[in-house]
């Protein structure tokens, strides 16, 4: 199984067969009503936030409530699935983490969940949560993309990674510039509007032009480490 706090898809365009893959933040990859549960075209919903044709109201007759991407904002509760990890990860023969802080509970649990006796793998640029107080725990450091290119080098997957790489950007662009480009557009009283459980003081504190926070907020909406961003910017 692939647990992942990414909201991109990029597990999917990775070939990651949807049932083999939790994605605890949701993703991009679905669209929903907020007050009824209706499915919308993701691709729709998606373009129009782009274009900033906020907001997206549902189709549903009777309803007027706001359609979003499946993606889990601070406050609201993960999927389901994910909760069934206990029921899956302890009986793991290898356990692999890679570019995580592990400071987001409860996903940061998971690496703890496997038994003793499993190998655990962290792939990251420093050891991070009770990586390495393990006798079977292995931490290869330094920058990610360098560690998994001398990974796939050892492996013989350098052409199929350069193959994934390739066609990923040139079929969609890269995803954080998407989401960057959908705040910039977006005057900053129609962002608070449309995503009105986001803790926009908390970020953005006394910042009029949502371009001057657009990175970091992107960072958190992508990543959702929250942990590594500053209370506010100037």
């Amino acid at each position: 199984m692939v647990y992942t706090q990414n909201i991109d898809g990029l597990e999917r365009l990775a070939g990651i067969p949807e049932e083999k893959l939790v994605e605890a933040h949701g993703s991009f990859a679905t669209a929903s009503c907020t007050l009824c549960g209706r499915r919308h075209d993701a691709d729709q919903v998606k373009r129009a936030i782009v274009e900033g044709a906020v907001p997206v109201l549902c189709e549903a007759a009777k309803c007027k409530g706001k359609v979003k991407p499946d993606i889990v904002f601070f406050g609201e509760n993960l999927p389901s699935v994910f909760w069934d990890y206990h029921l899956q990860v302890p009986f793991t023969d290898l356990l692999l983490v890679m570019g995580t802080s592990l400071e987001v509970y409860p996903f940061a649990k998971i690496a703890d969940e496997v038994t003793r006796q499993t190998p655990r793998v962290l792939i990251n640029l420093s050891a991070v949560g009770s990586f390495g107080s393990r006798d079977n725990d292995t931490v290869l450091g330094g920058d990610l993309v360098h560690t998994v290119e001398e990974l796939t080098k050892a492996l013989g997957w350098e052409e199929k990674l350069r193959a994934l790489e390739n066609n990923y950007f040139l079929q969609n662009g890269s995803p954080k510039e998407e989401v960057t480009q959908a705040f910039c557009i977006c005057h900053l009283g129609d962002l608070r509007r449309y995503y009105a459980d986001f803790p926009w003081n908390y970020y953005c504190l006394d910042v009029r032009n949502p371009s001057q926070c657009v990175e970091r907020i992107t960072e958190v909406l992508v990543s959702g480490m929250e942990t590594h961003i500053p209370h506010s910017f100037s």
